[in-house]
């Protein structure tokens, strides 16, 4: 797969999980269950279309170093899901659904800075 196919199918997956990510966040105020089961709709979408997934193509890559992944492909995958998920945040913030989503955003943002190094490890790891 040439370096062009990688890095749009590393896109259209930072665009599902996006897509999942404000499905989550419309909903959690009517029922997490709920908004839970549709945020794995970007998960599904990605897998679905075997797209390249950073958190799929680094565990793959680095477990079976024979299968062909190269630590370019995770780099790939990184700015591809990186460029994907900024551009589906750009075309959100004109759309009404940027009002019901800005504030649980903002409550997210301000717990994760106001949390010390440490704790964001620990949380980053379990």
């Amino acid at each position: 797969m040439n370096i062009c196919k990688k890095m749009l199918s590393s896109v259209v997956s930072g665009v599902f999980i996006s897509l999942g990510a404000t499905l989550f966040l419309v909903l959690r105020d009517y029922n997490l269950v709920t908004a839970s089961l549709f945020f794995s709709v970007g998960i599904l979408l990605t897998s679905l279309y075997a797209n390249r997934l950073f958190t799929r193509v680094v565990p793959i890559m680095t477990a079976f170093w024979k299968v062909g992944y190269r630590i370019s492909d995770g780099l790939i995958a990184y700015m591809g899901n990186l460029i994907g998920a900024v551009m589906y945040a750009g075309l959100l913030r004109f759309t009404r659904l940027w009002e019901i989503i800005y504030e649980p955003c903002n409550e997210i943002m301000v717990s994760k800075i106001g949390d010390s190094n440490i704790s964001l490890l620990i949380l980053g790891v379990f």
